[in-house]
């Protein structure tokens, strides 16, 4: 063979290998494009600036010859400061610098060891933060000082927690687990000086105030309830409890905003889960906990939407990494999930009128459970993985719920106790329980959600008024000369007779009052809601309607049976209490009953 042969042999040889490596490369690091609009939102939620953190723009970084020189004249800087207080803000002031120096290196494309000493310098300046916080800790409730410091620390750490979930998408695949641990480190940092300078049941308070004064997306929430759970793994038993609550809060004021936006903003959301770093599967789990609160039609299928594109970012990313061992083992894990929330509703005997979000829950992850099993049998195992997380997911928020909107709990031995949570519910008794487990300790049925009420006041005029008696009292009635006008599938509200309801969209009107299924659906034309004609009159009572759609299979229970869309088949009862039924028959066998 001649050397000119053999030249291009090699050659050919390189210029494949390149050409196979650059297009591994680009499919690994495929961007996600979205509208900028949606880029906009995203960037508010985690580009943090300098200007963010109260430092400046970096001129010399961590690999210049001269930064032994910045580092010098910081410590000639703290040696001068004598106060306690000034020297743990003058160290978390060098903090927030060596953070954008590390996020500066990493967007410079360094080298893989400069960006690891980097992040080496972050980590030995927020050790050194935790030290001098222990030079304050004592009267520290008593200094305003340390009061001040404490909240801005906190949010500080917050953009600090923001920029490390960016920064660990963004950097070489080399240094990831570097990144990482600094991330671990200052969320362990983190607790520790919390746990040091503020009382325990003062820290969940502390956190959502301080959360809510950073600006961020109209979606915002979203991110904070993720970065809350982050911190939450690390505090004690009695902090998270509290924390617990405060996301409670957190998720509804989001599912209330999300419901407030106009259609093209909720699409929106989408895009923002979808390009949004952090961990998919806990973002997955807070779109399970959406799931699990009263949605409109049209916000639900967004969300439905928004969870499909996340459990497939998930198996996107575990697609080529998972063993079949790994996918066993998640499945087992959701498989005891599952069963726990079970065991939960049989030893409670909760129904589905009382918490019906917790059936649904229930169901959904006895389906992504059955499609993962099916998933691992033809080997798909990124696919079965997915579908595992999916339904662990569900199974979690429903036993959240049980806890939090139900106040049934585990103790440290296993045994379900009645937590001391305030989710007010009414029993048929006319006495108002502090949540459903207090109600089911007293063998008390339920009326409704919220304290009871007694000689209700008639509504005024543009006063709303519930006709969900699962959102609370639903027998409220017009003050005299008004007339009720629906302007919602669960709200009415009071009007002058003659006035009429300007809609917006089609779900602004209420649902079908028609007892056919052959009628059409409402529909909002030119601001008027065009009810469908009707065979015949239905009288519309405050009662529970269990209807059916007949396509998808859905079973839904309805405030009342005027609330029945067209094309649903009334029934005498959704599958929702024979899946109760299915799981004491399943308890029972089990116990040998």
């Amino acid at each position: 063979m001649s050397k000119s042969t053999k030249y291009f042999i090699i050659s050919l040889a390189i210029f494949s290998l390149v050409l196979t490596t650059s297009l591994v490369l680009a499919q690994d690091s495929e961007e996600i494009i979205i509208s900028s609009e949606a880029q906009q939102e995203v960037n508010l939620d985690e580009d943090v600036q300098p200007a963010d953190l109260e430092v400046g723009q970096p001129t010399i970084l961590p690999d210049n010859p001269f930064y032994f020189f910045k580092n010098l004249g910081r410590n000639i800087q703290s040696l001068f400061t004598f106060d306690p207080v000034a020297k743990a803000e003058l160290r978390q002031k060098f903090a927030n610098e060596k953070l954008i120096e590390l996020k500066e290196m990493i967007q410079r494309k360094k080298s893989v060891q400069a960006i690891k000493r980097a992040a080496e310098n972050y980590e030995g300046e927020i050790e050194t933060v935790k030290r001098m916080t222990e030079r304050i800790r004592e009267n520290a409730q008593e200094n305003e000082e340390v009061e001040k410091f404490l909240d801005k620390y906190t949010q500080h750490q917050v953009l600090h927690e923001k920029l490390l979930l960016k920064l660990e998408s963004q950097v070489p695949l080399e240094a990831f687990e570097k990144i990482k641990e600094a991330r671990e480190q200052h969320l362990e940092n983190f607790k520790d000086v919390m746990l040091k300078l503020e009382e325990k049941d003062k820290i969940p308070e502390r956190l959502e105030k301080n959360l809510e004064k950073i600006t961020g997306s109209n979606f915002k929430e979203f991110k904070n309830i993720e970065i809350l759970d982050n911190l939450k793994e690390r505090l004690p038993e009695d902090v998270k409890e509290k924390i617990e609550e405060r996301k409670e809060i957190m998720l509804e004021n989001l599912r209330q905003k999300l419901e407030n936006l106009p259609q093209e903003q909720q699409e929106r959301f989408k895009e923002y889960v979808e390009k949004i770093s952090g961990d998919k599967i806990k973002q997955l789990d807070i779109l399970s906990a959406l799931e699990g609160t009263e949605l409109s039609d049209k916000l639900k299928a967004v969300i439905e939407k928004v969870k499909e594109i996340s459990v497939q970012r998930i198996e996107n990313q575990y697609q080529n990494r998972v063993t079949k061992e790994k996918v066993e083992l998640t499945i087992t894990q959701a498989t005891d999930l599952l069963a726990k929330v079970k065991s939960l509703i049989v030893e409670k005997t909760t129904t589905a009128e009382e918490i019906p979000e917790v059936f649904r829950l229930i169901e959904q992850a006895e389906e992504k459970l059955v499609l993962a099993k099916q998933e691992l049998e033809v080997q798909n195992y990124g696919k079965a993985y997915s579908l595992a997380i999916a339904s662990s997911s569900l199974s979690r928020n429903a036993i959240r719920i049980m806890e939090v909107r139900a106040g049934f709990k585990e103790d440290e031995t296993g045994t379900l106790i009645c937590a001391a949570i305030k989710s007010p519910v009414c029993g048929k008794d006319e006495k108002t329980y502090l949540n459903i487990c207090e109600a089911k300790k007293a063998n008390a049925q339920i009326a409704y959600r919220g304290e009871c009420k007694t000689n209700l006041v008639c509504a005024k005029e543009n006063e709303q008024i519930n006709r969900n008696p699962l959102l609370g009292p639903a027998e409220r009635r017009c003050c005299e000369g008004l007339e009720e006008v629906r302007i919602s599938r669960t709200y009415s509200v009071c009007k002058q007779p003659g006035t009429s309801f300007e809609c917006k969209v089609d779900s602004d009107c209420p649902l079908s009052r028609c007892p056919t299924i052959t009628a059409t659906a409402s529909k909002c034309v030119e601001g008027k809601c065009i009810l469908p004609v009707c065979d015949k009159p239905e009288v519309c009572i405050q009662v529970i309607a269990p209807a059916k759609n007949p396509k998808t299979g859905e079973c839904r229970n309805f405030p009342t049976p005027c609330d029945v869309p067209a094309g649903w088949e009334k029934t005498a009862a959704c599958k929702i209490p024979a899946l109760l039924e299915k799981i004491q028959e399943q308890a029972q066998l089990k116990t040998g009953q």
